[in-house]
C-alpha cells in the first residue's frame, strides 16, 4: 500500500514493522538469535512462530540470492552457514561495536518474521569457517542485470540502490523490494550511524549499542538515537509556448549529460516549504509560485530524507544555473525528454531515486513513462 501521489517509492514500503516495544524487551536480541539457533521461542520475548530471517549488509551492498532466472531478494543465510554461538555473543548486551542488529518484523511471500542483520565490515567471523560467501561472492554495480539459468541459484553483492530499482516498476517478479526496500533502507542507515556513533558527542565517553541496534548508551546513562537529515527534492514545471515543461539542471560534480531534479537539505529554522523556495531561486534563479507535496523516500546513504514536491514558476524565462554548483538548466517538452534520453543527450536520474519518480509523474500525465 502506498499513501504517496507519487505512488510506490523505492526503499519505502509498509510492509515492514518495526515493533518498538519488542527492540526495547531486555533480553530479546540473545533469544532472536536462540530461536534463529534451534531454540523454543519464549512469547513474551519473542511473538513469532518463524525463525528470524538473517541478512547481511556491508558497505552500500546487500547479499542477494537470484532465482528462477528473474526473482531478486535478499540472501537468507541458513544456521548452518552461521557460528551461533559468535552471533550470540554479538548480541549481548554492552557491545562497543555494532555487528548484528533486529531491523523490524517483515511481511513477504515467506509470512510474517523478524529480521536481524549483520552490518558490521568484519562480520565475516560470524559466519561459519565452511561458508564461502564472503570470499567467493561477486560485487555487482548499480546497473548490472543479474540472471540465473534454469533452475540455477546465484549469489552476489548488490547495490542497496540497484535493490531499489526492483521496487520501481509494478511487476509481480518485482514484489520482494515492497517488503524488503524499508528493511535494507533502516539496515544501511543504522549501519552508518553505528559506525560514526561510538563515542558521546558531549562527554566524549564510548557507547555501547542499545535496543537492539536502534540507540546506544553512554557510560553516564545517556542515550543517543539516529538522526535523519530532511531534505527536499524538486520538479520545477511551467506552461509557455502553448506546452507546459520541466526544469532540469546539470550539476558540474556529474559526469555530462546527466540532469535532474532540484533538491537541497533543510536549513536550521526552516520549514520544507521554504527550502523549496530558497533551494529553487539559489539553483535555477525560479520563483515558485505554487507547490505541492508528491511523496518522500529514505536515502539511507548516509541517513537523508527526501521529500519529493513539485513546483510551479512564476519566471520560466529567467532560468539559468547558479554557475557554482549547477551549471546548467534546461526546459523540456515531454517529447523533447524522452526523444533527449532516447538519442543520449540526457541522462536522467536513476530508477531508484524520488527524482525520476518525480520527472515519470509529470511525463504520465502526457506521454507514457515507459518511453524512458
Amino acid at each position: 500500500m502506498s499513501f504517496a501521489p507519487l505512488g510506490h517509492i523505492p526503499l519505502s514500503s509498509s510492509g515492514m514493522r518495526r515493533f518498538d516495544e519488542i527492540r526495547d524487551q531486555p533480553g530479546f536480541l540473545p533469544h532472536a538469535v536462540d530461536v534463529f539457533g534451534g531454540a523454543q521461542p519464549v512469547a513474551e520475548l519473542y511473538p513469532w512462530q518463524a525463525r528470524p530471517a538473517l541478512i547481511v549488509v556491508r558497505d552500500a551492498e546487500v547479499a542477494v540470492r537470484v532465482q528462477d532466472s528473474s526473482t531478486i531478494s535478499p540472501y537468507l543465510f541458513d544456521p548452518s552457514e552461521c557460528d551461533v554461538a559468535a552471533l550470540r555473543r554479538a548480541a549481548q548486551p554492552g557491545q562497543h561495536r555494532a555487528t548484528l542488529v533486529y531491523i523490524g518484523e517483515v511481511s513477504d511471500a515467506a509470512g510474517v518474521r523478524p529480521v536481524l542483520a549483520l552490518i558490521a565490515e568484519e562480520a565475516d567471523y560470524l559466519l561459519s569457517a565452511t561458508n564461502a560467501f564472503w570470499a567467493d561472492t561477486p560485487s555487482v554495480g548499480e546497473d548490472a542485470a543479474l540472471h540465473s539459468s534454469g533452475d540455477e541459484t546465484l549469489s552476489a553483492w548488490l547495490s542497496v540502490r540497484a535493490f531499489a530499482t526492483l521496487g520501481f516498476d509494478e511487476l509481480p517478479e518485482n514484489h520482494s523490494e515492497r517488503a524488503w526496500g524499508a528493511v535494507l533502507s533502516a539496515a544501511s542507515a543504522l549501519k552508518n550511524w553505528h559506525r560514526s556513533a561510538q563515542f558521546d558527542p558531549a562527554s566524549g565517553e564510548p557507547t555501547t549499542v542499545h535496543r537492539s541496534g536502534w540507540a546506544r548508551m553512554s557510560a553516564s546513562g545517556r542515550e543517543l538515537f539516529p538522526r535523519t537529515d530532511p531534505a527536499v527534492i524538486t520538479a520545477v514545471t511551467a506552461v509557455f509556448d502553448g506546452e507546459d515543461h520541466l526544469l532540469l539542471g546539470h550539476a558540474n560534480a556529474w559526469e555530462p549529460r546527466r540532469f535532474s531534479t532540484f533538491a537541497g537539505f533543510v536549513e536550521v529554522g526552516e520549514s520544507l516549504e521554504n527550502t523549496v523556495e530558497r533551494e529553487v531561486f539559489e539553483e535555477a534563479n525560479i520563483v515558485v509560485e505554487s507547490m505541492s507535496y508528491r511523496g518522500s523516500q529514505p536515502w539511507p546513504f548516509p541517513r537523508s530524507l527526501m521529500l519529493g514536491y513539485r513546483a510551479v514558476a512564476s519566471n520560466p524565462q529567467d532560468a539559468r544555473g547558479d554557475g557554482d554548483e549547477i551549471g546548467e538548466v534546461r526546459w523540456f517538452t515531454r517529447s523533447e525528454l524522452v526523444q533527449a534520453k532516447a538519442n543520449g543527450s540526457v541522462i536522467l536520474p536513476g530508477r531508484s531515486s524520488i527524482s525520476r519518480k518525480l520527472i515519470e509523474e509529470w511525463l504520465q500525465e502526457g506521454i507514457d513513462p515507459a518511453t524512458l
